[in-house]
């Protein structure tokens, strides 16, 4: 760099320097992590920025001179180079330089302007912190003023949102302060309101996550007391004993450490560990290496999966007290008395997780950490055997989820659409297709009601439009109508995003069933069939060096180089660490993979001999030996967690080199497919410039967080488009002080759709319903929607058949109290089960009852708000020899919430029709995969033609837990289309303690009273006899109605010409395969003797015969 420092060097050297570097060429792919280096330099050279900040000056005052003659230069070079320098380094930040020139670059015009308002949103943080800061020296504060913003609990309590590390710190785990959490989005607090909006989303969505760790912790015991003068993690006094008993929902979640085994490279660097399950674990039980082995295949997945945060905890033994004391600082010559090491916390994720290595006697697991001084403490005491107690700890299986989009959080510099989404003003037009297009697209298509045109012209204009969908008003079909709309009539490019892959799948088929085949589908959880040809990884293959071009292949074989480099001072760090013992290794199942060999010398770690060494007693040498190989052994975990860290960098930059066939690939589709944890985690192939959707719409919007919408959109965003329902339910959270229901007012599982909506901004309803019969519409019509209106094809729903006067919803009223279900696997303080023994018995009764009537499996699903009930059912079930499924979500809140020996004999496989959200309700063709069995927050979005609901709580206390909340209901009564039978004590809902509850569940039963709807009992009719019967009882359903029919004979003549003496039946009308028992005479065609038989047995071999001849026969008379 040149000593010239003036404007003109400025504009014509520095300026066109960055706007090489800053293109979009470089910006992306492998140049990004050099280029992110590079920049990182050019900062640190000395007067650069002050040089910048002169030439922006001398810019605006020529502009402000009146020479119009000269040519303007665009400052958005120098801006990008502040703004990239804002994002990446901390220190920049708090920079007073870069503050003022996103000043200037703010005042200036066209692209530099929007570019100086991105850097004011990044500077918001430390920014505020600087206010606060001058507000302390100016004037005086409480403490608790202080306390209550954010920054200075702990080393990862930042003012600034962006310098706070995603995986937790020792330090933030052991601290008893409450975090600071956002209530509102305050534009005063960081001067943006963008700024302040993407900080609140920062902060709670991690604290949903840190939630359960402080959970866990707590239980643990590990929490030191806090003294009358503060906290101090090191004073022998405030350590805490061990507990001596953990709670039961954490036993599963935590395993004892029985040794380091060394380090894998793959599938990333890993420490691997062997650990010890509970006793009460399914695997303790079992001796054979298979059984094991299939455990871990088929059930075993919701134990330390992949991405999983864990915490390894413990105190450290006598002999490493003794070295910690040993190395304390000596105040006036003396040893500080009674001090301990601190208690050891830190933090991984599984890296490496294979089969075979989990189904040794102790199961090997992979740990990835994360740069910090935790992990030189970790390997340094486990690797001796220096800690006692040590246990790894489960804390958040979400993390893979969670983990990118609090990273795209910190990398948004704005939020795209910002003046409608945060400003909240009305949405200009988008301009993404011409307005004589719209008027055509509206013309063809003359079937649509006046709600759908309305919602599909704003689709098509509106830079941000939100379409509400009551149930069964068709948003998959609207929302396919806009797809298809813009594919045909605009060249812009799509991104769907759904939360869930099934929504995913379902919206992509609902294009193909429209010809559109120009589709892309990212992420590798599809489960339908029909998209396996589109998903990304299917389509690229596996990646070549040779498809690489020369300066990337390059760039490989360096990285190649590297990584050899690395691994063989991981090699030599493990040897030094004595982590290559005999009886650890032997657990671990792939030793190939495994770095462990002889100690290397390293002249920075190997220690200084004294000249006089031998003229010390032996106990000196003794200690001097000691001594050295602490030093030895130190200075190797330093070196060997650097290569770990390092090694995963190099590997993860590798994989970037590869994604030259998936870009090529995303470049030539117009429709891009991905779930929100999807676009998050593949953000940088997203933002590539030759992949870049223009048009973002999210199906199921009311499902989501405010944070999954926001990163699902890029700076190039031009339109959003939200098709939702913000009276369904809410996005889940984990910490129930997060939520709305709370009432603590943080109101995290407020989606971005649902603010708007309420904010007032302008949406479209639609207003037709397809799907439930309008008996069953009458009640979310009188609770949620007053204005939606039933289709006249919902009048011909067939009527439920084996039931008396034309009820499509009953509601099974009972007196039979719920348990709670506080077996090993079940109940805490904040996962409590509920358990209706009576409700689950005539569950399986009344379903029962409808199979007989001719329902196939596939056209039946089981509803319950319990995960509890949910798998007592399931239980049930197969236990009366019935085929049950259970979907993709209960069966993973289920590995989360019980012990996988609860979880043997639950399928998750699901009919393809169901899965697929296929037209079912009319089909008689087979009843394959099972009846579903779901809870009711997992089973929104699909729909059934017959529900049967548990809804389980039955009490003198008016306490009806998830029963209360009006969103929940309105799911609840609108999945069904031909019938709903619900089993419940109305007493307790009408007498519900919630206002809500009680207010909604009033209206519910109120109308079905009026109706004659709410019985003590199935009100049964035989099909065959018109007999009546009330079935109150699981026993009355054997004693009234034993074969689905009624107590009367059948009678009817069989083809045989005989009479049917069975009791009436509802299945098998016509007779094809019932057996006639009428005793039969005939004369025997080999010997010609009378003989009887039954008539079924006729022209079958006379036994008789056969046992003259000494033949067995395998028929039986």
């Amino acid at each position: 760099m040149s000593c010239d420092d003036s404007p003109a060097h400025v504009f014509r050297h520095v300026l066109p320097f960055f706007a090489m570097i800053g293109s979009e060429d470089l910006c992306s792919g492998t140049c990004r992590a050099p280029l992110l280096k590079l920049v990182g330099e050019l900062y640190r050279i000395p007067g650069l920025l002050d040089c910048i900040r002169k030439a922006c000056i001398s810019e605006m005052s020529a502009g402000t001179s009146g020479d119009s003659g000269s040519v303007k230069p665009d400052l958005s070079p120098l801006g990008w180079f502040a703004l990239t320098l804002a994002q990446k380094d901390e220190e920049a930040r708090k920079d007073p330089m870069l503050l003022q020139l996103a000043d200037l670059l703010e005042a200036s015009e066209g692209p530099a302007a929007k570019t100086g308002r991105q850097l004011r949103t990044v500077l918001a943080g430390t920014q505020a912190a600087a206010a606060a800061e001058a507000d302390v020296s100016e004037s005086l504060i409480a403490i608790e003023d202080i306390q209550a913003g954010p920054g200075g609990r702990h080393d990862n309590d930042h003012m600034d949102y962006r310098s706070i590390k995603i995986i937790p710190t020792a330090s933030e785990a052991l601290c008893i302060k409450l975090p600071y959490l956002p209530r509102a989005v305050d534009p005063s607090s960081l001067l943006s309101a963008e700024a302040a909006l993407m900080d609140r989303q920062f902060r709670l969505m991690r604290e949903d996550m840190m939630g359960a760790l402080r959970t866990a912790i707590s239980a643990l015991n590990l929490v030191p007391q806090q003294s009358p003068s503060g906290f101090d993690a090191s004073a022998e006094a405030t350590l805490p004993a061990p507990p001596q008993k953990l709670p039961s929902h954490l036993q599963r979640n935590v395993f004892s450490l029985v040794s380091v085994l060394g380090v894998a490279e793959k599938p990333r660097p890993s420490v691997m560990v062997a650990i010890q399950l509970p006793k009460s674990h399914r695997v303790s039980g079992m001796p054979s290496l298979r059984e094991r082995e299939e455990f871990w295949t088929d059930h075993g997945r919701g134990t330390l999966p992949m991405d999983a945060l864990v915490c390894i905890a413990g105190r450290p033994t006598t002999a490493a007290v003794s070295h910690w004391n040993q190395h304390q600082p000596v105040v006036s010559g003396k040893l500080q008395p009674n001090k301990v090491a601190p208690l050891l916390i830190a933090f991984a994720t599984v890296g490496r997780r294979d089969v075979k290595e989990l189904s040794e006697r102790f199961p090997v697991i992979g740990l990835a950490f994360d740069r910090g001084q935790e992990v030189e403490r970790v390997l340094e005491l486990l690797g001796r055997g220096e800690l006692r107690d040590a246990v790894l700890v489960q804390i958040s299986t979400s993390f893979f989820s969670v983990s990118p989009l609090l990273n795209c959080l910190q990398n948004m510099v704005s939020i795209p659409l910002a003046e409608e989404l945060v400003a909240l003003q009305p949405p200009s037009e988008s301009g993404c297709m011409e307005p004589d297009k719209v008027e055509e697209e509206l013309q063809s298509n003359p079937h649509l009601d006046p709600t759908q045109k309305e919602a599909l012209c704003s689709a098509l204009t509106q830079r941000a439009s939100l379409i509400q969908g009551p149930p069964g008003t068709g948003k998959t079909y609207v929302g396919a109508l806009v797809a298809d709309a813009i594919y045909r009539r605009s060249k812009e490019t799509i991104l769907c995003v759904c939360y869930t892959n099934h929504a995913l799948d379902q919206f992509l088929e609902s294009l193909l069933d429209k010809g559109i085949v120009d589709i892309v589908r990212i992420g590798s959880k599809s489960k339908s069939k029909r998209l396996e040809q589109y998903n990304l990884f299917q389509l690229t293959g596996p990646s070549s060096q040779s498809k690489l071009p020369t300066n990337e292949y390059r760039r490989l074989r360096n990285l190649q180089e590297q990584e050899k480099e690395l691994k063989a001072k991981e090699h030599g760090c493990s040897g030094a660490m004595d982590l290559d013992d005999d009886s650890s290794r032997g657990n671990y199942a792939n030793k190939s993979d495994l770095n462990l060999v002889p100690s290397v010398e390293d002249e920075d770690t190997t220690p200084s001999f004294p000249s006089d060494i031998w003229g010390l007693s032996p106990s000196q040498r003794l200690d001097l030996g000691a001594k050295w190989v602490s030093e030895l052994r130190a200075g190797c975990c330093s070196e060997l967690s650097s290569a770990i860290v390092r090694c995963k960098e190099v590997q993860d930059e590798m994989r970037s080199l590869h994604d030259t066939a998936a870009i090529s690939m995303l470049s030539g589709k117009r429709i891009i497919g991905c779930t929100t944890t999807g676009a998050a985690k593949y953000k940088d192939l997203l933002q590539n410039p030759k992949v870049t959707p223009t048009i973002v719409m999210i199906e199921e919007a009311g499902e989501l967080h405010e944070s999954h919408a926001i990163t699902s959109m890029s700076p190039k965003t031009k339109q959003l488009i939200m098709i939702g329902d913000h009276k369904q339910l809410r996005p889940k959270v984990e910490t129930y002080s997060l939520s709305v229901q709370s009432g603590i007012g943080y109101d995290l599982n407020v989606s971005l759709f649902e603010r708007l909506v309420v904010s007032g901004f302008p949406h479209v309803t639609l207003g037709v319903q397809h799907r439930m019969h309008p008996q069953i519409s009458e009640l979310v019509r009188t609770c949620t929607y007053p204005d939606l209106k039933d289709h006249d094809s919902v009048t011909s729903h067939p009527e439920l058949l084996g039931l008396r006067g034309g009820n499509r919803v009953l509601f099974l009223d009972h007196n039979k109290m719920e348990v709670q279900e506080k077996g090993p696997g079940w109940g805490n303080d904040t996962f409590q089960s509920k358990v209706n023994v009576y409700e689950v018995q005539m569950t399986i009764a009344v379903v029962n009852y409808l199979l007989q009537q001719g329902y196939e499996s596939h056209q039946l699903v089981v509803l319950t708000p319990y995960l509890g009930q949910l798998l007592e059912i399931h239980k049930a079930l197969k236990k009366a020899d019935r085929e049950v499924t259970v979907g993709d979500l209960d069966m993973n809140d289920l590995r989360r919430e019980s012990e996988p020996q609860l979880l043997n004999g639950v399928s998750m496989s699901l009919n393809k029709k169901r899965q697929m959200g296929g037209n079912i309700g009319n089909s008689k063709a087979g009843g394959g995969g099972g009846i579903r069995v779901a809870t009711i927050d997992n089973y929104q979005g699909e729909e059934s033609d017959v529900v049967v609901a548990s809804l389980v709580r039955s009490n003198e206390r008016g306490s009806v837990g998830f029963l209360r909340e009006p969103e929940r209901i309105n799911v609840l009564l609108s999945r069904a289309r031909h019938g709903l039978i619900m089993i419940g004590n109305a007493s307790t809902l009408r007498g519900a303690s919630n206002s809500e509850a009680n207010k909604h569940w009033g209206k519910v039963l109120g109308i079905l009273e009026e109706r004659g709807s709410v019985v003590k009992g199935l009100p049964a009719q035989c099909q065959t006899h018109g007999t009546l019967a009330l079935l109150d009882s699981p026993e009355s359903f054997l004693d009234k109605t034993p074969h689905g029919g009624c107590c009367l004979p059948c009678k009817q003549k069989l083809p045989c010409g005989h009479t049917c003496t069975l009791k009436c039946h509802s299945f098998d009308r016509g007779h094809e395969n019932v057996r006639c028992c009428e005793l039969v005479y005939e004369f025997c065609k080999e010997a010609g003797h009378l003989i009887t038989r039954p008539c079924w047995a006729r022209n079958t071999p006379c036994k008789a015969c056969a046992d003259r001849g000494g033949q067995k026969k395998s028929h039986s008379f």
